[in-house]
């Protein structure tokens, strides 16, 4: 487990450094390392890697592992191995509220989110409500069947609800709005420039050190939560908890990045599988890991082997569609 570990770490700085190094623009490597060492006097190639490059990595890091970890605790509360932020609506949530901006605001969304020092706030805040909105009516849900598989069948209609009352927006939204809207549900990284990193950054760390102090209720949590109610703890309190903490997580990297499926439900499997463990104390720090590990990779994907970027909606099923297939064939689901 300790080789594992150290494997994944080595894998963690090389998909980094792979992200600096190679993009749709092919550099020398001199280039690149006379930028790296602070003495270039090339402008374009500095402003390739530090403005470009560089936040697309750190973007893809921090919602790589917001994501993970947020998958991870769905399926603990839930109980339900297919549960992620992308399946059970609480990212298309997220999406509506985004949505509702964007279509206010018309032409000049897209313009603010990138360059406006006020309008991320707005934005984050109406995916805020809208991912929280998602999680109470799971919540909600939740009291009313103890089947896990309804549970998962009404988060996907919500899913399908939330996607209707869009589609309704676009239809009677301006031309430029549904452009704006539609250019960033495609996913990208590269929507977060850098002087936008520390929102990003303040809040997915924050949120992560968070559910550090949660890693034993949760192992509780596991084994039943009569098991965990027996020990002392507070269900309900773990459950408010924890689910306040991946909509904040997938609220600010749906905002800033786009809708990202897939990779909230499959890295916390993946980490499950390399790891053979279900101890949160190795799980929930590996799964932030394996999360930045699996989000960089999707972007060097769309950046490295084309003049124009693919987008990352077209990638990220790439890496969950096999992972869900797996889940249903080996009966785990």
């Amino acid at each position: 487990m300790k080789a594992s570990a150290y494997i994944s770490v080595i894998a963690f700085l090389a998909i980094f450094a792979l992200n600096i190094l190679y993009g749709t623009v092919a550099l020398d490597m001199s280039e690149i390392l006379a930028v790296i060492a602070g003495a270039s006097d090339n402008e374009t190639v500095e402003y390739i890697i530090l403005q470009s490059r560089l936040p697309q990595a750190l973007t893809a890091m921090l919602a790589g592992a917001g994501l993970s970890v947020s998958g991870l605790l769905l399926q603990t509360i839930f109980h339900n191995p297919l549960a992620g932020p992308s399946i059970l609506g609480v990212t298309n949530g997220a999406g509506l509220g985004v949505a509702i901006v964007t279509m206010l605001s018309g032409t000049t969304f897209l313009c603010e989110l990138l360059n406006g020092p006020v309008a991320p706030i707005g934005v984050f805040l109406a995916a805020l409500i809208g991912a929280m909105a998602v999680v109470l009516l799971l919540v909600f849900l939740s009291t009313l069947t103890d089947s896990h598989l309804v549970l998962l069948i009404a988060g996907i209609m919500v899913s399908y609800l939330i996607s209707s009352v869009i589609t309704l927006l676009t239809f009677s939204a301006s031309e430029s709005a549904i452009q704006g809207y539609v250019y960033w549900g495609m996913g990208d990284f590269s929507l977060v420039p850098l002087r936008k990193i520390p929102w990003l950054a303040s809040v997915v760390l924050i949120t992560l050190l968070m559910c550090l102090p949660m890693m034993k209720p949760l192992n509780a949590l596991l084994l039943g939560e009569r098991y965990a109610a027996n020990l002392g703890y507070s269900v309900k309190k773990i459950h408010v908890t924890l689910l306040l903490l991946v909509g904040i997580q997938c609220a600010i990297i749906t905002a800033l990045c786009g809708p990202i499926s897939f990779i909230g439900l499959a890295v916390p499997h993946i980490t499950r599988f390399i790891f053979r463990t279900d101890n949160f104390r190795m799980l929930l720090p590996m799964t932030a890991v394996f999360g930045s590990i699996v989000a960089m990779a999707c972007n060097l994907t769309c950046t490295a082997f084309t003049e124009t970027p693919i987008p990352l909606s077209a990638v990220t099923p790439l890496v969950g569609a096999p992972v869900v297939l797996y889940l249903f064939f080996s009966r785990k689901v």
